[in-house]
């Protein structure tokens, strides 16, 4: 049996001010590509979406999705993460089973598995724990005397395990934070200390535990517990990373073989560390032209509009920093009994050494704009 793990879609979702969605559409059709290649089934672990009420094309995208997914007559597993709405998201789950479409947003499952199926009649089981709150488990297990969420991550992952039978294959699906993983910026903070982490040992008992919420591909304390990692990189941080499907091949002993399938965005995303001069002339930038950039320029002193000069040669120039110009504590404070605004400027500039040749275009545009105010003004008291 062929299953393929996925997890962390987060449709909807900006960098910086730039919409990804035309970025998501051509990475969901990259997944269908692949389930095109004699799937049995899809495993999607958490955050479909990036806010608990998700914009209209995002809804549309997930649906054509769905709608592709039916007409290949690949069933899925889906689950809802901390990002998701579980009453959204499980809209019609019950309707939604004969597509072969298995949402699971609450915990009142947690016993009784998707089976998927192959052509020869080997079974696997996948219980699906969506993402923990312990209010929600203490309701739907009749058990008020779970405290906490490490007691109601237990008392759900037991409930699952009350429902595997003997000699099927078991994959657990869930959304959450494994003790000892490596997070990145785009991941929501969730816990303080160690609350709302989940030590590995608890999942136990499973041949496969597919996991969603870090967005780094990764293991966590063992080569079958696996996070997927997200659909694109969300951050800056995540430049580096190989973004990836997990393909999971489950023979009837329960033993799992993992392949990890690429995923290619269509834009990179890079961190380009240099000085102003250099990223606007050097030709090795030039492939960057149209990827989602983050600039951290090393002069150490003021340049003038770096932001839009930058952009002219970097389209999607999202953020912009220079380390050498953050406040330090031993910076010293001018005197003076100047009041003029262009003498002001000055003295900024000079205690801030800026480029006598920046300084004196600044003081030039101070001027213009000193000259249009006050013609403003006079137009207005004429009036």
């Amino acid at each position: 049996m062929r299953l393929l793990h996925t997890a962390d879609w987060h449709l909807g979702r900006s960098l910086y001010a730039a919409s990804l969605a035309a970025d998501q559409e051509v990475m969901l059709g990259q997944v269908l590509a692949e389930l095109e290649n004699g799937y049995d089934g899809l495993l999607l672990a958490g955050d479909v979406y990036d806010r608990a009420i998700p914009p209209p094309e995002s809804v549309r995208a997930f649906s054509n999705f769905l709608t592709s997914l039916a007409a290949l007559n690949i069933p899925a597993a889906i689950i809802s993460g901390n990002h998701d709405s579980p009453s959204r998201l499980g809209f019609a789950d019950r309707v939604l089973e004969s597509t072969g479409v298995h949402i699971r947003s609450q915990f009142t499952r947690l016993h009784e598995p998707v089976r998927f199926t192959d052509s020869e009649g080997l079974h696997t089981d996948v219980f699906c724990l969506p993402f923990v709150e312990t209010g929600p488990v203490q309701s739907a297990l009749d058990r008020p005397d779970i405290g906490d969420f490490l007691a109601a991550t237990e008392a759900a992952l037991d409930q699952a395990r009350s429902g595997q039978e003997a000699g099927v294959p078991s994959i657990l699906m869930g959304h959450a934070y494994v003790t000892g993983g490596q997070d990145s910026e785009s991941e929501r903070e969730l816990f303080v200390g160690n609350s709302g982490q989940t030590p590995a040992e608890l999942f136990a008992g499973f041949d496969y535990v597919a996991l969603g919420h870090l967005h780094r591909p990764q293991s966590a304390g063992s080569p079958t517990i696996r996070y997927s990692g997200s659909l694109m990189p969300y951050s800056f941080s995540e430049a580096e990373d190989e973004k990836q499907m997990l393909r999971l091949d489950v023979q009837a002993d329960g033993q799992i073989d993992i392949t990890s399938i690429p995923l290619t965005p269509p834009r990179d995303i890079v961190v380009l560390k240099d000085s102003l001069e250099n990223l606007l002339t050097q030709p090795r930038y030039d492939q960057h032209q149209t990827s989602y950039v983050k600039a951290v320029l090393t002069d150490t002193g003021y340049v003038l509009d770096p932001m839009p000069r930058l952009r002219d040669r970097f389209h999607q120039l999202l953020h912009l920093e220079q380390p050498a110009l953050k406040p330090s504590q031993d910076i010293e404070i001018a005197k003076t009994s100047a009041t003029k605004p262009a003498d002001l400027l000055s003295l900024f500039l000079e205690q801030f050494d800026w480029d006598p040749a920046d300084q004196h275009e600044a003081m030039q545009i101070l001027e213009a704009h000193l000259q249009q105010q006050q013609a403003a003004d006079r137009e207005g008291a004429a009036s």
